[in-house]
């Protein structure tokens, strides 16, 4: 085995993208796209955003890639892998040091890894066997879209992406919806700001305005909200469903994804997806009675390690 040392961690710059796309699809192939096209859309990325995007090196020869997000003394890392040669080598737990190395250098104390079947099993081993212990549990959950009634005692309207005023608002009930949940993992006002302007950017696949909605508050805010991108040509996904903790129990959920369903179903997405975490057993319960079913193999393990 190489030295711990002789495996680093390096940005991804202009030159690079389409080594990082093609190290990505050697790495993880579960991915549902193919190296130039990947490389298309790291392209398009905000320069913030293709920040994210690291390359590990072992001398001059590229081995594996991440994606890592800070937010103040936690940062997440996912999309870890090795590619095939690095893996028979074993370059696992080096990945990991190198990863918590780079992560120390910038003030992180507490790094959560997201491991999904993408993953190469020996990153997730080396995972356990040095410290990280399982924060969470997440699932992929998959339905076929029916048309149903979505009554509601209040009246939904969709989403305005161009304005900045609703931007805000949708990112403050971001960070109120998941602040001391099950789903919060250190996310600040900021970085939930960023996460929605991502999601209007189409960071997160095409964001659908005329699938999504948003739940009027009693103050003029936003109460609740369904926003929803598209996965594939025929496949919506359901990618935040957030409540304000001031409606949770009000039964507001449901009319919001099944309004969001309806409107895919108009749209012509007969699918649609989303990801929950096991032991939300509200949003569990309800996604099974919307018809959601688990997908195989769609599991992903949240693990995490302090490292002061």
């Amino acid at each position: 085995m190489m030295e711990e040392t002789s495996l680093s961690l390096r940005a991804v710059g202009d030159a690079e993208i389409p080594l990082f796309a093609a190290i990505t699809m050697a790495a993880l192939p579960g991915v549902h796209t193919d190296a130039q096209e990947y490389a298309k859309q790291l392209a398009r990325e905000t320069a913030d955003r293709r920040a994210m995007s690291i390359l590990a090196r072992c001398g001059d020869r590229a081995v594996g890639r991440m994606r890592l997000q800070s937010f103040g003394e936690s940062a997440t890392a996912w999309g870890l892998g090795l590619t095939p040669e690095a893996t028979t080598q074993g370059l696992a737990p080096l990945l990991l040091a190198a990863l918590e190395r780079h992560a120390r250098g910038a003030g992180v104390r507490r790094l959560i890894l997201e491991l999904d079947s993408s993953t190469s099993q020996d990153v997730h081993g080396a995972a356990l066997a040095n410290g990280y212990r399982t924060r969470k549990r997440r699932v992929t959950m998959w339905a076929a879209v029916e048309r149903r009634a979505a009554p509601c005692d209040r009246v939904l309207r969709h989403p305005l992406p161009g304005d900045a005023a609703e931007a805000q608002a949708l990112a403050q009930l971001m960070y109120d919806a998941y602040w001391n949940t099950i789903d919060y993992d250190g996310e600040t006002p900021d970085a939930a700001r960023d996460e929605v302007r991502r999601l209007y950017n189409d960071e997160y696949g095409l964001f659908l305005p005329g699938c999504s909605y948003v739940l009027p508050g009693d103050d003029g805010q936003a109460g609740g909200a369904a926003l929803v991108t598209r996965e594939a040509e025929d496949h919506a996904f359901l990618a935040e469903v957030m409540i304000h903790p001031c409606y949770r129990g009000r039964g507001y959920a449901r009319p919001l994804i099944q309004a969001a369903m309806n409107a895919c179903l108009d749209a012509g997405f007969p699918q649609m997806g989303l990801v929950v975490t096991l032991g939300n057993v509200p949003a569990e319960g309800l996604y099974r009675r919307l018809g959601f079913v688990e997908e195989p193999g769609g599991e992903q393990h949240h693990v995490e390690k302090d490292l002061a």
